[in-house]
């Protein structure tokens, strides 16, 4: 691990004692949303010996020979990014020893596109990754002590998010990541055969390619989700009204129609909305969707 430099000094800071006083001293401008790039810091996770889920916890259990059911699994990464909230960051390392990072992870033009949008849920877009075709996996959380994040290689870390509005959506996306709704079994069900065509046509060169890239949000508004016929209403939502088409219902009743009646969900509305124009009691009544929770039960 890279040893930072002294302040004024050509010495390395290691031979100063690294302590509570100095690390809180290095980490006092570190934010929520930094980068840690090229830091030798391997990722830690556990896998069971009997039933490996991934290609590298498979080739770490075959290539070791402790004999234990719990194995640790450690892994190169891209780098990282700091998810921790700042206010926690910048607390004294005593009173909040840990940092929590999230790996860097490559992935396709494809799904990028939809990362921006914010519609993969478990990835996080980053203003400095999109042009290297990275993302930040919000899936796999790493816990590490603060004196060890003191200890790089000052040159490691990038400061990440400059603006007021890259830090609300980096917080928003955290926070949609850990308190999403939990949508019912039977209505995942029933929206299935529509998600797929949705992600069959998101991105491409058709008019409804178009319509769901200029999407802000797709949302879902629900009185009762335990009524025992429940009214659901899916809300394709743009930014403004002008920018809704012409041709909006069209596409509206056409993925109203994909809807696969399923259990006590009978049927399924959809509208087009802006969010100039929509109310505040709306949105609040309303849940985000994102297409990876359609793929979370009973695929």
């Amino acid at each position: 691990m890279g040893k930072p430099q002294a302040a004024g000094s050509n010495e390395p800071a290691a031979e100063q004692a690294l302590c509570a006083a100095e690390v809180n001293r290095r980490l006092k401008q570190w934010r929520q949303g930094d980068l840690l790039i090229g830091v030798d810091l391997p990722f830690v996770t556990f896998a069971h010996r009997d039933l490996p889920l991934t290609a590298i916890s498979s080739e770490t259990i075959a290539n070791d020979d402790d004999g234990g059911a719990i194995v640790d699994v450690l892994s190169d990464e891209p780098g990282y990014c700091i998810i921790s909230q700042s206010c926690d960051l910048v607390r004294g390392c005593c009173d909040r020893p840990y940092v929590e990072l999230a790996p860097l992870v490559p992935v396709d033009p494809a799904t990028m596109q939809l990362v921006q949008k914010g519609r993969v849920e478990k990835y996080a877009p980053h203003p400095l990754l999109a042009e290297q075709g990275l993302v930040v996996d919000l899936d796999r959380v790493m816990v590490v002590e603060k004196p060890v994040l003191a200890d790089l290689d000052p040159g490691c870390r990038q400061a990440g998010l400059q603006k007021d509005d890259e830090r609300r959506r980096f917080a928003a996306t955290l926070a949609r990541k850990r308190g999403r709704f939990a949508f019912p079994d039977d209505f995942v069900a029933g929206m299935r055969r529509l998600r797929d065509h949705i992600v069959s046509k998101h991105a491409k060169n058709s008019p409804l390619g178009g319509f769901l890239e200029a999407l802000a949000e797709i949302r879902m508004f629900c009185p009762d989700w335990s009524a025992a016929e429940p009214d659901v209403t899916m809300l394709l939502v743009f930014d403004e009204g002008h920018q809704i088409p012409a041709d909006a219902k069209k596409h509206a009743d056409d993925l109203a129609g994909r809807f696969t009646p399923t259990g006590v969900f009978k049927k399924l509305a959809v509208q087009v909305a802006a969010f100039e124009t929509m109310s505040a009691a709306r949105y609040r009544a309303s849940d985000l969707l994102e297409l990876d929770f359609l793929s979370q039960a009973n695929d």
